[in-house]
């Protein structure tokens, strides 16, 4: 059986690895965690179904191939618009915030864990580095501020190259004979430079190429995503063969570019990329995870656990506020809140595996605890803040505040008048549309649109929602806005979806309180009118003095077409059957233009 263990190691981290991504996404939990202990149980130390081992010489270069496929799908998530408010903190983070880490973490290596100066200065260097593999899930979850939201989602996505470079250059400084402090600097700048050149040029190529007809406009997005693969791999080798660990930047770069460019079904060509990147995730952890050591784990609980409090009460503390002590933009809640959010992931567990395996060359071997307590720091670390981040944003109230976004689905003449009506409000509307037609149009009206199907989870996972409160589903695919509804309450919840009535719908039906909501309340928009007519239409506000009811009577009787909406104190309403508009509100409403 032993020549059939590579093809073994290779299908059982796939499957199992899927399997705890399901399990993760169903959790809402980093799927790190579930992969960790997965690693664990079926490797040598456990089940023996999994044996590292067998890809011993290759195993390095075959993970950080992986990792940046992650890093290409992490930075194609960042977009250029939300660097206006955070720019300086971030900036700050990634500069005296990272070095700040180092030291510290460094220091507490040698004197908490025992390690000497060389393995706690490369111990120090793993943990300046987080992750959106880990942080992304969580702030998911606990949803707060979109600033916030930013902030930690790019430094996580940019930190990670980064960190990588620096840990890179610090291991040949101090174990290379033939590089000196000097020297390290000048591949610092160096893998940067032109990791930042290539990036920007593969970036650039793979818009230009699929934006073209004549070149590779592709009829089905599926090509257009293995173009997109082929590209990164390209431009990953390219950047190695000029200077190792250069490649990390560039794919990371590549994304940013690419991931900013605006092109038709965007998403659904980076979809394969996602999966891809998902299933690299799970063979990257699990492969790692089983080499610890189990014996070697009891060990280190003791000095383990306490290096962990040095590092999320002390040191992530300390580099947040000194880094940022004279920034105004972020309150010191905030400031609080971003100090006690910074939990490891992917690239600090390969570092800590490569590093490991460097330290066996150079005959480097001490008490064997370096990659038991790396992995134990990060693990304990994504398990103190995936349970701690939600008590600790509402202590802090930093949680996101109800949105002025608002999704409509469908950007036909219906969508349009809503969107046009809740831009006087002071809301932002989001078109989702699968027609490019009608998402030019509403684009070219100064509205966000999304070329798409609202009724693809897939799709929908890979939008920016964040400061999305309420979506209606205006298509005339009465199917489609049901299953839009059904989607989106996932992420909203089922009293913030609505849709256009139905003429399946009853007033008593809708009304009822057994109604199933996920399928989206019925507004009342198309009760007089059945299908939107093609005449012209104004959309009029009038002043609710006193509690409203919608109820049939009041429809009936009205001498405008329906109601569009209310907004009561700074909220909006949208009128179903038998549903209060209280007073002081602002109700939007339907008239037909007479021309004479």
């Amino acid at each position: 059986m032993q020549h059939l263990q590579p093809l073994i190691t290779i299908i059982s981290s796939v499957s199992f690895g899927i399997l705890c991504i399901i399990l993760a996404d169903r959790l809402k939990l980093p799927s790190i965690l579930f992969l960790l202990l997965t690693g664990l149980c079926l490797g040598p130390y456990g089940a023996n179904l999994i044996q590292p081992s067998v890809f011993r010489e290759e195993l390095p270069q075959y993970i950080t191939l992986l990792v940046a496929l992650i890093l290409f799908e992490g930075g194609t998530y960042l977009r250029f618009e939300q660097l206006k408010d955070i720019s300086r903190p971030l900036r700050n983070l990634l500069t005296s915030g990272m070095i700040i880490t180092l030291v510290c973490a460094t220091l507490g290596a040698h004197w908490i864990l025992k390690m000497p100066w060389v393995k706690s200065i490369l111990f120090g260097s793993i943990l300046i580095i987080t992750g959106p593999t880990v942080v992304q899930p969580i702030l998911q979850r606990i949803k707060v501020k979109e600033k916030i939201h930013n902030l930690l989602k790019w430094e996580s996505i940019l930190i990670d190259p980064l960190g990588v470079i620096i840990a890179v250059v610090l291991s040949e400084i101090l174990l290379l004979d033939n590089i000196g402090p000097l020297e390290g600097l000048g591949l610092l700048g160096a893998r940067i430079v032109i990791g930042l050149v290539l990036g920007f040029a593969a970036g650039q190529i793979m818009y230009f190429c699929l934006s073209r007809p004549s070149l590779l406009r592709f009829e089905s997005e599926e090509l257009s995503g293995i173009f997109i693969l082929a590209v990164t791999l390209l431009s990953y080798g390219a950047s190695e063969a000029i200077l190792s660990e250069s490649g990390i930047v560039t794919v990371t770069m590549a994304g940013i570019v690419f991931g900013n460019k605006k092109l038709a079904h965007l998403e659904t060509i980076l979809r394969f990329k996602k999966q891809l990147t998902l299933i690299a995730l799970s063979v990257i952890f699990i492969l790692l995870s089983a080499n610890i050591p189990l014996p070697k784990i009891q060990d280190i609980l003791g000095e383990g656990t306490l290096f962990l409090c040095f590092l999320i009460f002390i040191v992530r503390p300390l580099s947040v506020f000194l880094s940022n002590i004279q920034e105004k933009s972020l309150t010191v809640k905030e400031k609080l809140f971003i100090s006690f959010f910074a939990p490891r992931g992917i690239v600090s567990a390969v570092l800590a595996s490569l590093f490991t395996l460097l330290f066996e060359q150079k005959e480097i071997l001490g008490r064997g605890v370096f990659l038991p307590l790396a992995f134990y720091v990060i693990a304990g670390s994504i398990v103190f803040y995936s349970v701690a981040s939600w008590f600790i944003a509402r202590i802090l109230d930093v949680r996101e505040e109800i949105g002025r976004r608002i999704v409509i689905v469908g950007a036909n003449a219906i969508g349009i008048i809503y969107a046009q009506a809740l831009r006087d409000c002071g809301f932002h509307s989001i078109f989702i549309d699968t027609n490019p037609d009608l998402c030019q149009k509403a684009e070219s009206l100064g509205f966000e649109t999304y070329q798409g199907s609202a009724t693809d989870k897939n799709f929908l996972e890979e939008l920016d929602l964040k400061g999305v409160h309420q979506m209606i589903a205006v298509t005339p695919n009465h199917e489609a806005n049901i299953l839009s509804c059904q989607l989106m309450s996932v992420y909203l919840g089922k009293k913030s979806v609505f849709r256009l009535w139905d003429k399946s719908d009853t007033w008593k039906k809708a009304a009822s309180h057994t109604y199933n909501e996920t399928w989206g309340r019925p507004v009342v928009l198309t009760i007089q009118t059945g299908t939107f007519p093609d005449s012209t239409y104004s959309t009029i506000k009038q002043k609710v003095p006193e509690p409203l009811l919608i109820n049939e009577k009041y429809c009936t009787t009205s001498k405008f077409v329906a109601p569009l909406f209310a907004l009561c104190r700074e909220t909006i309403m949208f009128p179903t059957p038998n549903s209060p508009i209280p007073p002081n509100s602002e109700l939007f409403v339907l008239k037909p233009v007479v021309h004479h």
